[in-house]
């Protein structure tokens, strides 16, 4: 079971993630058309950082509580996410670099 959440969770990640970046850019001096997932805010030319702003507190608020349940479905080392982050090269190359790229 713990197996298909992580991978559930994954995909849903990477759906959400998809749609997001999918938006788009207005362009300066056009007027902009509607998009389903960009509010109304948005649209307006004084600040072009609105929508990146908004969707950072808002994905990161929604995707918390996700991300501890995918963060424990992966420990069980079920399912196919977690045997493709057990891979040689997840684990022994990119792993040991996590850290120093962090500090």
């Amino acid at each position: 079971v713990w197996g298909w959440v992580a991978d559930g969770i994954t995909l849903t990640m990477i759906g959400i993630s998809i749609a997001i970046v999918s938006q788009g850019v207005q362009t300066v001096g056009e007027y902009p058309e509607p998009m389903p997932m960009r509010p109304r805010e948005a649209d307006q030319f004084t600040d072009t950082s609105f929508t990146n702003r908004l969707w950072d507190n808002i994905g990161g608020r929604l995707t918390c509580p996700m991300t501890t349940l995918w963060i424990f479905s992966l420990s069980t080392g079920q399912g196919f996410t977690a045997s493709l982050l057990k891979t040689s090269f997840w684990s022994q190359t990119l792993a040991p670099n996590a850290y120093n790229c962090f500090l």
